[in-house]
């Protein structure tokens, strides 16, 4: 990682003072604006409406003194789907621009995580440079959220997925809505800011600290208390019946190739997730409720007997 750090950072081109701000990082777009997709789920604006933006401001962008404004709006170019490059050195990992410490790494499947992301080579993860709120922010990318993991001056770990601190107890259990484990969860939720989380069980409509099964600050697992009610069928109405342990995402879950991460459930593994959530708005999820079309009895008609879908996958025991 060290090594292709190095070919990398004299590969590429950085800005100097005075050059011309281009609309990409070398000047790479892709070939159909219009058509382009964000790298960033928050983003709602287009690739044209930003190439548009850049004629008015392309000058302003290329004057001495101007090398992070540029930076900023090519790395929005890259996180709205525009670009196909972003400046990996532009925006760095420590706040300061200082180099990150040596020997530091970047956990992003969680504490436990077996192959963890050097921090001299984090930045060049396309990933990476995406952000949490907010686009074209060098402070708001992973990146620099993740100073704290590198020995950057001054940077610490504000935000915490379990109350003790400590990594959760299933690290690898799954969250199929989000295609994402426990241990990249608690990556996630480390890159937050204290005043940017209220509860986190609320906050991201998910009890992920009984999910994760967490332990509290006495060190006690913590225990789904949760006031919201999310049904999975409607109506109080059970799962049709033989499709308890029938997978309903056999075609779309994404299943790793040595089955490391399997995220493919049953309309029974479903119907306990549901238990977990904490809002109205999680609980009508666009991934539950494709199981709860497939997994419930269509309104009105009652439990359905049998099965009438040819070619499906019985499976029992799926990781969960």
């Amino acid at each position: 990682m060290k090594i292709l750090f190095g070919l990398l950072a004299t590969a590429l081109p950085i800005l100097t003072e005075g050059a011309d701000c281009t609309f990409c990082f070398n000047d790479d777009e892709v070939s159909n604006l219009g058509a382009a997709t964000p790298n960033m789920a928050t983003i709602k604006r287009s690739c044209l409406d930003l190439k548009a933006e850049y004629e008015v401001r392309k000058e302003s962008l290329s004057k001495n003194g101007a090398e992070k404004r540029c930076v900023e709006f090519q790395l929005e170019g890259y996180q709205t789907g525009c670009c196909n490059q972003f400046n990996p050195d532009g925006c760095g990992i420590c706040p300061d621009g200082s180099p990150p410490g040596e020997g530091y790494v970047v956990p992003t499947e969680g504490s436990g995580d077996p192959n963890p992301e050097e921090c001299e080579g984090y930045s060049f993860q396309p990933y990476s440079s995406n952000g949490i709120f907010t686009e074209g922010s060098c402070a708001d990318t992973r990146a620099q959220r993740s100073a704290f993991y590198c020995g950057c001056p001054g940077q610490y770990q504000q935000v915490f997925l379990c109350p003790d601190k400590r990594p959760p107890g299933r690290r690898r259990r799954g969250d199929f809505t989000r295609s994402e484990n426990c241990g990249q969860t608690e990556y996630l939720f480390s890159l937050f800011k204290e005043f940017e989380i209220t509860d986190i069980n609320m906050d991201f409509g998910f009890h992920y600290q009984a999910w994760c099964e967490c332990n509290d600050h006495e060190g006690n697992q913590v225990v789904l208390e949760n006031e919201f009610n999310c049904p999975f069928c409607p109506d109080g109405v059970d799962i049709k019946e033989g499709f308890h342990d029938v997978v309903f995402n056999e075609d779309t879950a994404l299943v790793d190739i040595n089955g490391k991460y399997d995220y493919r459930r049953t309309c029974a593994q479903v119907a306990d997730f549901t238990r977990y959530v904490t809002t109205k708005f999680r609980c009508s999820n666009e991934n539950i409720e494709i199981a709860r079309q497939f997994c419930c009895p269509a309104p009105g008609l009652g439990v359905t007997f049998g099965l009438f879908i040819t070619g499906i996958v019985m499976v029992q025991n799926l990781f969960f």
